[in-house]
């Protein structure tokens, strides 16, 4: 377990089972064709996958995320906000969440598809640092749609002893 990281007034900590309600209600508003709730139990119950939330000052969960995990690879396989807490940061704070644990276990890449017409998450990726690297057709359903695929390189964190450029 990660344990909860503070990121202003924004908590960002480790999903539970007891979430899962909370996490379903953002689901099923936020996405056409959303996960089950197995899906998400199944993620709960893998090593090689984690799920964040993040709540707010009043303890009320108001986004969660999911990172798969394979060697120094990862994938950002969902992201959601709730609809009363979209731009306003919230899936900043998730994202660079998951750039953190991406970093803590040794990722150098982490991968994520997004709708073609999502332009908004599409943005947000960009200004962390993603590039679209290619296309994945008819990847969605409820409406079908084409997958941007995008990527971001994460650096290695380096050691106090290590050298630094220029140094």
């Amino acid at each position: 377990m990660s344990g909860a990281r503070p990121l202003g007034s924004l908590l960002v900590r480790d999903g539970t089972v007891a979430d899962l309600p909370a996490v379903m209600t953002i689901e099923n508003d936020s996405f056409t064709d959303p996960w089950s709730e197995q899906a998400y139990r199944d993620t709960l119950e893998s090593d090689q996958a984690a799920m964040h939330v993040a709540v707010d000052a009043t303890g009320t969960i108001i986004g969660h995320v999911v990172t798969y995990f394979a060697a120094d690879e990862a994938e950002l396989a969902t992201i959601a906000v709730a609809a009363s807490a979209r731009r306003t940061g919230v899936g900043r704070g998730l994202l660079g969440h998951v750039l953190t644990t991406c970093r803590t276990r040794g990722c150098r890449q982490l991968f994520l598809e997004v709708r073609e017409s999502n332009t908004v998450a599409q943005g947000m990726y960009v200004a962390a640092g993603f590039v679209a690297v290619g296309r994945r057709r008819a990847y969605y359903s409820t409406p079908t749609e084409d997958a941007v695929l995008m990527l971001r390189e994460i650096a290695p964190t380096e050691s106090p002893e290590a050298p630094t450029a220029g140094s």
